[in-house]
Order: C-alpha cells, then sequence, then structure tokens
C-alpha cells in the first residue's frame, strides 16, 4: 500500500523559499553529507511551481523569484499593483496547496 505524504509547509515559510530561490538552488548538492532536506524541498518548491496557472505563475516570477518591486512588477506585467498583490498571494496559496499534498 502506498503511503500518502503529508507536508506542512506554511505560507509564510513558502514566500521566503521563493524570495530566496536563487541562493537556496545553488545551495542544493547531492553529495554524501549534504542535508537532503533542502533537496526535498527545492524538489516540493518546483514542482509546486510548474502547476501554477499562467496568470499567476508570472507574478510569483516576477515579483516573487526575481524580486522586483510590486510597483515595478505592475508596471512590467501591465497589472494594477492591488492585482500584483492579490495574484502573489494566491499564487503562494496554490503553491501551499500543492507543496502540502494537493494535487
Amino acid at each position: 500500500m502506498a503511503r500518502t505524504r503529508t507536508s506542512s509547509y506554511s505560507e509564510g515559510e513558502i514566500t521566503r523559499m521563493i524570495e530566496n530561490y536563487a541562493a537556496l538552488k545553488n545551495m542544493v548538492d547531492t553529495k554524501p553529507g549534504f542535508p537532503l532536506t533542502l533537496l526535498l524541498r527545492m524538489a516540493d518548491l518546483d514542482y509546486a511551481l510548474d502547476r501554477l496557472p499562467l496568470d499567476l505563475w508570472r507574478v510569483v516570477l516576477v515579483h516573487g523569484l526575481l524580486q522586483v518591486q510590486r510597483d515595478d512588477a505592475a508596471r512590467e506585467l501591465h497589472l494594477s499593483t492591488g492585482a500584483v498583490s492579490k495574484r502573489f498571494q494566491l499564487g503562494i496559496e496554490e503553491v501551499a496547496y500543492h507543496m502540502n499534498g494537493g494535487t
């Protein structure tokens, strides 16, 4: 019988992972002695990011992963600053859903 995996990533933790994505990705290593927890956490994040709808992915990419300030992201994405904030929050919620075992 397959075991169901249940994670418990908080939205705050996910936001920090997204904001520090490049640094975390550089830390991932499969050498002996490396803590596999970071490798697994980044795999969970990548899995979830791949499942975002395009409208949320664009905002999470620009505002979260690339760290473009909200006003600048809004201008580049042709959205209001409110829309950037809302879509970023929805993106985090969607990522949390997938990282915590949602399908």
